[in-house]
């Protein structure tokens, strides 16, 4: 996602590319379809997550591009917030990332990524590495 990109923008993005009118991806997330067309041109704020997971679905978008629709409205997906407050460690890791600069945030993450990606190679067959999960839907 680029800066400049909003919820909005990335919303009609993939809501075009998916073929859908405003009033189809409306009614499939349970909303009015003004109110899609206010967030499309920045007017009004995202939806709460759980209308964003149903248009993730229905737009068929990817896991990347799901986090990314989830990364512009600022929210976290339902099951990872579960899963970082169920997890003491988890809190801490985001504890400690935070208080760095974002230039080393960026690349304590790719190292943990890549830490994640050798461990699920040592595991074996049926390991899951970051390109199948970034794969997934």
């Amino acid at each position: 996602m680029t800066p400049k990109e909003t919820f909005g923008n990335l919303l009609r993005g993939f809501r075009v590319r998916a073929a859908l009118t405003q009033e189809r991806l409306a009614a499939a997330i349970d909303v009015d379809y003004t109110y899609i067309s206010k967030i499309e041109r920045d007017k009004a704020p995202p939806p709460a997550r759980d209308k964003i997971a149903v248009a993730a679905v229905v737009l068929k978008l990817t896991a990347s591009e799901r986090d990314e629709l989830f990364a512009a409205a600022q929210k976290l997906p339902a099951e990872l917030e579960s899963w970082v407050v169920s997890k003491p460690g988890a809190l801490q890791l985001y504890r400690r990332l935070s208080a760095y600069p974002t230039k080393r945030q960026a690349r304590v993450l790719e190292e943990l990524l890549d830490r994640i990606d050798e461990i699920d190679k040592e595991s074996g067959p049926g390991s899951r590495g970051r390109q199948k999960r970034e794969e997934e839907t």
